[in-house]
């Protein structure tokens, strides 16, 4: 079917298109900023302009929206583009979808939309308290109360991913940081909190369950994690690493990557995306490391 990929320049982007296009679905890639060269049709609009969108979204018909474009760095200054990118313009892509009558959209929120959970709350479900402890968290939790008015227009699904990674994302992120320390051999690395733990998943994994999630329709109106349950602190990222490189680093620990409301562990439940449409992960995270390596 014809599938709009919003975000299509993105680290995910790029990657579920590539995935839908080899199963053979026509893959409309959209992002702000010219895309490269790739074998599916690729459109520069910025979502924040509404008659630009409506007209591309009237012109391609598509049959599903994969809606992954969003302003997602945490550390990132710019507050008020977290709210223009992950609120306002979702929101004119939603009344596009409406106005031209697509009948499946997946929008992509953040497990930061849980913030600081509570002991007891972990890992976390789809039900667990909401509160957001910084800008892109609260951002990407207005857009979900935005789509959620959309619910009775379409076939929506809301997904809160947790921590991924893979090849092919940014050096600033955390882990290809340290994937590129390592396989450099360098001396030193700078780093914040070593004991925050996360739970990571590979790329791979998250591109089927949005796959997975495109023909799933017991998934309409839902909301749901994607994660692995496997929790790592940054210390144990740090053994892994060196564990399979052969290459040790001495690590600095610099104030300026300690963030105000760090959250110290964030570790979620696949169990209702498992329950709609079979997903779970599938990919070690040694294994993950070693690719990036």
């Amino acid at each position: 079917m014809s599938i709009l990929v919003t975000g299509a320049s993105g680290f995910t982007g790029r990657a579920l298109c590539a995935a839908l296009h080899e199963q053979g679905q026509t893959v409309h890639g959209l992002s702000l900023r010219p895309f490269h060269a790739a074998p599916w049709s690729n459109y520069s609009v910025d979502l924040r302009d509404s008659m630009a969108l409506h007209e591309l979204v009237a012109q391609l018909q598509p049959k599903a929206i994969v809606h992954l474009a969003a302003r997602s760095f945490v550390d990132d200054m710019d507050i008020l583009g977290f709210y223009q990118h992950n609120v306002v313009a979702t929101s004119h892509l939603l009344d596009a979808a409406r106005a031209h009558g697509v009948p499946r959209v997946i929008v992509a929120s953040s497990a930061n939309v849980y913030g600081v959970p509570a002991a007891d709350d972990l890992p976390l479900t789809e039900s667990a308290p909401l509160r957001p402890v910084n800008h892109y968290g609260a951002s990407k939790l207005a857009m979900e109360h935005i789509a959620r008015t959309y619910n009775d227009d379409f076939a929506l699904t809301i997904t809160r991913p947790f921590n991924y990674t893979g090849l092919g994302q940014a050096a600033h992120f955390l882990v290809p940081k340290l994937a590129a320390h390592f396989s450099q051999r360098k001396v030193q690395i700078a780093l914040g909190n070593l004991d925050i733990a996360r739970d990571y998943t590979s790329i791979n994994d998250v591109v089927r369950a949005y796959t997975l999630l495109l023909g799933c329709d017991a998934a309409a109106g839902q909301t749901v994690n994607i994660c692995s349950g496997r929790v790592y602190t940054l210390r144990q990222l740090l053994a892994l690493f060196t564990q399979l490189s052969g290459h040790s680093l001495q690590v600095q620990s610099q104030p300026q990557f300690v963030r105000r409301h760090d959250i110290a562990v964030l570790s979620g439940d696949y169990a209702l995306l498992h329950q709609l449409c079979g997903w779970q992960p599938t990919q070690s995270i040694p294994d993950l490391l070693q690719s990036m390596l």
